[in-house]
């Protein structure tokens, strides 16, 4: 920092310290009284906060301006209380609790606490722990409050004592929420507190970037959360999710700085308090108009294209088959229904007789995930038989299944290895894969295994229902008919928005998402994946059949918005549905140079909100 004229150099700033270290005459009042109930705010205020825990512990007399100051166990409660007011909020705002308001202030009590966290001097390690213990309860109050999926398949299907299983959910799932949060929101919030500018800059372009490149367990973007007003999620079709947050982390950080008024006033004006308040006020205005627009021209075109154009008759079968017989505690398993072909078979004969085939439009079976009993090209005879019904009735067939592929190993011996596949099966051609890229951490594989094999072999034989399957790396499409090519995405791809993207850019029309969500029972699984389905469909604008085995299941259309009947968790039933293809939104088309300038935005700000005043200090000493 810039010395002050007069001071005499690092002479003066020792004098200037000296003055401030002369003790008091006894009783003499505060040098900086505080207003009663006041936070401490600045150094010397959290100086003369320490004294007075000091002198209450002694039983000692404190002056009258000394008395309304509150001590530092009463800031560190409050802060507890912050911290778990937004972890409590940030859990409401997940899907399924139908808290529609609980988004407006999600991450204001985090940002309070970190203020107040971050007030007292400490070196820069300690500053660090400080950021994650406002951050990591946020993401581990989040799993107690919906994180019941997560408690369901480790207790009903992981083999794991209840208490166990909670556990997982709190220290587990909760945990990577946690990080995310420490890592998305409390790092730039560290570097950038104090300046109140820069923070309203720093923090959404660190989340923005962050979420592009750096790997994530949901890839939930904070301007998600928006979504209980349609018409300011629209913008994703341009800026991509993470683009929200230009929107939600500036408005959560301007009430925290009209907030801190209160007990800090003057660290940032209230003109530019006021000023920012306005340009927000107009940046969310601009954003509902663009939604409301989006909104009606998308609406307007699905009833035009109803005549016009390209469209598939998707044939979509739930048949909620059981999985008790992997279970550990069947009995809490909902479904009784055997997996069969013949039943795949049944259920979907019955779909077509009610209407399921249209005429001059290509009908696409689909078979969600974990229904088909075996990998489908182990099963030469059962593949031949599926293959003969779907050419005799004319219509295409996809098929989630799993796909092993054997090589010659070292020692002569045959290694496999496993991937998770979509099948699809023209009438008469030959079939076509898919491999899917996005695996589930501790279900479908165990991170960190191929580098440690001791980690991957330790938790296998604790817990032997983990698999350990390939990932694919290339998104995948399936050209159908003119005008329709289908983007066969399996469960947990949407909760990534990368697999979706890419096969927007290759040209897909319409997307299928075929999943498995009978692990984690009567929970909000089912609905959280609803909400990614959503965001993955404005992203790309394109229509997605949400297709699950045990429900729910359901058609997202290119707003966003269900555009079917539903068929209900854990029941029996199917979809026809005529579809029009999409057109891939400017986001699918051009997210390579949106990321880029996400990127550069957030290297552009953080070198001048972070070198500037270093610049600004050199320039001063050699001035002197």
């Amino acid at each position: 920092m810039a010395e002050r004229p007069g001071t005499g150099g690092a002479k003066g700033a020792r004098r200037g310290e000296r003055k401030r270290r002369a003790p008091q005459p006894a009783g003499a009042p505060s040098p900086l009284p505080p207003a009663p109930g006041r936070i401490p705010a600045t150094r010397e205020e959290l100086a003369e906060s320490a004294r007075v825990l000091r002198m209450r512990a002694r039983g000692d007399q404190l002056p009258p301006s000394l008395a309304a100051l509150p001590s530092p166990w009463a800031v560190r409660r409050l802060i507890g209380i912050l911290v778990l007011t937004s972890g409590l909020l940030l859990g409401l705002s997940i899907p399924g609790h139908n808290v529609g308001f609980a988004w407006l202030g999600t991450f204001l009590p985090m940002f309070l606490a970190l203020d107040l966290t971050l007030r007292g001097p400490g070196r820069p390690w300690l500053r660090l722990l400080k950021v994650l213990a406002c951050t990591w309860p946020v993401g581990a109050l989040m799993a107690v409050v919906t994180g019941g999926w997560v408690v369901n398949t480790s207790y009903v299907f992981g083999g794991l004592p209840l208490p166990v299983a909670w556990a997982v959910n709190v220290l587990g799932y909760g945990s990577l929420i946690g990080l995310e949060v420490f890592g998305f929101l409390g790092l730039p919030f560290l570097l950038s507190r104090g300046r109140f500018l820069f923070s309203l800059l720093l923090v959404p372009l660190w989340a923005a970037a962050g979420e592009i490149f750096v790997p994530r367990f949901l890839y939930w973007t904070f301007g998600q959360f928006m979504f209980p007003v349609p018409a300011l999620v629209q913008a994703a079709d341009v800026l991509g999710s993470g683009g929200l947050n230009f929107w939600l982390l500036p408005l959560h950080l301007l009430l925290a700085a009209w907030v801190r008024q209160a007990y800090a006033p003057g660290e940032v004006r209230r003109r530019t308090l006021l000023l920012a308040s306005a340009a927000l006020a107009l940046a969310f205005g601009l954003n509902y108009a663009y939604g409301a627009w989006r909104l009606d021209t998308l609406a307007a075109s699905q009833q035009s294209a109803r005549t016009g154009a390209a469209r598939v008759q998707l044939v979509g079968i739930q048949p909620n088959f059981s999985l008790k017989e992997l279970a550990s505690n069947p009995e809490l398993s909902p479904s009784d229904r055997q997996a069969s072909v013949r039943a795949l078979v049944s259920d979907t004969n019955a779909a077509l007789l009610k209407g399921g085939v249209v005429p001059g439009i290509p009908t696409v079976v689909v078979w969600p995930e974990s229904v088909y009993p075996v990998p489908y090209f182990d099963a030469p005879q059962a593949r031949a038989q599926v293959e003969a019904w779907a050419q005799a009735l004319g219509v295409h067939l996809l098929i989630a299944t799993q796909d092993n592929r054997y090589y010659p190993g070292p020692d002569g011996r045959v290694a496999w290895e496993a991937f998770g596949a979509a099948v699809y099966v023209p009438p008469g051609g030959a079939p076509a894969i898919y491999h899917k890229i996005n695996l589930i951490p501790f279900g479908e594989t165990i991170p960190f295994a191929d580098t440690v094999p001791l980690w991957g072999a330790t938790l296998k034989a604790l817990v032997p229902r983990i698999s350990q399957f390939s990932a694919g790396h290339e998104p995948t499409v399936f050209p159908v008919a003119p005008g329709i090519t289908l983007a066969p995405l399996i469960c947990f791809d949407a909760f990534d928005y990368r697999p979706a993207l890419g096969m927007a850019g290759r040209g897909a029309t319409v997307g299928v998402l075929m999943a498995n969500l009978a692990w984690f029972g009567r929970s909000t699984a089912s609905l959280q994946m609803e909400r990614f389905v959503r965001f993955r469909a404005i992203e790309t604008r394109l229509p997605i059949l949400m297709l699950s085995q045990n429900g729910e299941s359901v058609l997202i259309d290119a707003r966003g918005e269900a555009a079917s009947p539903r068929v209900g968790l854990f029941e029996v039933g199917a979809l026809s549905l005529e579809v029009a293809g999409g057109e891939p939104s400017f986001y699918a088309r051009h997210a390579a140079w949106i990321h880029g300038l996400y990127g550069a935005g957030l290297l552009l700000t953080a070198a001048i909100g972070l070198g500037w005043p270093r610049l600004r200090t050199l320039r001063a000493r050699r001035r002197r």
